[in-house]
């Protein structure tokens, strides 16, 4: 046999010798990826996809590709979690959603486990408030006497999702008189403050900042330690510290188990260098967008530590849900 035929047949013995996908992952992303949106358009996790989605595309662009938002807020979000779950684990299809969809793997069975997705990133984390519409109730002392004489008519977003879950955890301390009304979502929540239809609602403070900042929302109590809101107390000055952490929203971006590593790290650099962008960064300051990014060893300690808080309060939970 020839020198060159024996060199051409070694190549192709080690071409067969290595998995397709390896060849893949070289060139990803190769074509448009998809990121799945639980909720419908115009809530904090649509307006933050859509946002910093330029910049990713523009340090993924390299390797070709883009990116898809596709809202999928049908059963409450459950349609987004299962198609992504569902999904090829190429990288082309990715998702975001809340931390409180954990919550769901200790209330009801499923028919996936949210614990085996991939997860890649915690996009931020959001400060919630307890709001109302600018001729509402003037302080969080004067919603307190309100409940005394008839229950509050409590605005709680989605039913069973986050912001409820978050509302569920923190009455629970503060034991005000109150009746939870669920909307579809963000924006149904807020429609309903502004109509006066409840006279209070939880909220994450960025989805809010727009209309706070108009003055057509304001704010009675902050989850933090201190409140930046002229009026408003603090959870910490209420004297409930602990409550700070299990009320916020947690932002995640997984993609379907068994995600390839070197995708991972493929995204999660993307998403390093899009938030560091200047123009993004400029974005966020603006509209009150704040990512922070955890990934790694860190963001593994952070799902355990998630995990092992909903399966604490799950109990709880599920009593104020039934």
């Amino acid at each position: 046999m020839k020198i060159k035929e024996i060199f051409f047949l070694s190549i192709v013995a080690v071409m067969l010798s290595v998995p397709l996908s390896a060849y893949a992952q070289i060139s990803y992303p190769a074509k448009k990826i998809v990121w799945l949106i639980p909720y419908k358009p115009g809530g904090g996790f649509d307006i933050f996809a859509r946002a910093i989605t330029p910049y990713l595309e523009k340090y993924l662009r390299v390797r070709g590709g883009g990116i898809i938002i596709k809202n999928e807020p049908a059963a409450s979000g459950e349609k987004a979690i299962s198609l992504l779950y569902h999904s090829a684990a190429d990288g082309y299809t990715i998702g975001s959603f809340a931390g409180g969809y954990l919550a769901d793997h200790f209330l009801q069975k499923k028919e996936y486990d949210i614990t085996k997705l991939t997860y890649i990133l915690r996009l931020d984390e959001m400060t919630r408030l307890i709001v109302t519409r600018k001729s509402g109730p003037k302080s969080w002392q004067e919603v307190v006497a309100a409940s005394r004489v008839s229950p509050i008519k409590w605005g709680i977003g989605a039913f069973g999702r986050d912001i409820h879950i978050a509302t569920i955890i923190a009455n629970e301390v503060l034991a005000l008189p109150a009746k939870f009304i669920a909307y579809g979502g963000t924006a149904e929540n807020i429609n309903a403050l502004v109509r006066g239809d409840v006279q209070i609602s939880t909220i994450s403070e960025d989805s809010a900042k727009n209309l706070i900042d108009s003055g057509e929302m304001r704010v009675l109590l902050t989850f933090d330690k201190k409140s930046r809101y002229p009026g408003a107390v603090s959870i910490q000055d209420l004297g409930h510290p602990e409550l700070i952490n299990p009320t916020k929203g947690t932002r995640f971006l997984a993609g379907p188990p068994k995600l390839n590593s070197k995708i991972v790290d493929i995204l999660v650099d993307a998403f390093l260098k899009a938030t560091k962008d200047k123009e993004f960064i400029d974005w966020a300051k603006r509209s009150g967008f704040e990512p922070n990014l955890l990934y790694g060893k860190d963001l593994e300690s952070m799902l355990k530590e998630l995990l092992n808080f909903y399966r604490e309060k799950a109990p709880v939970i599920k009593a104020r849900l039934d």
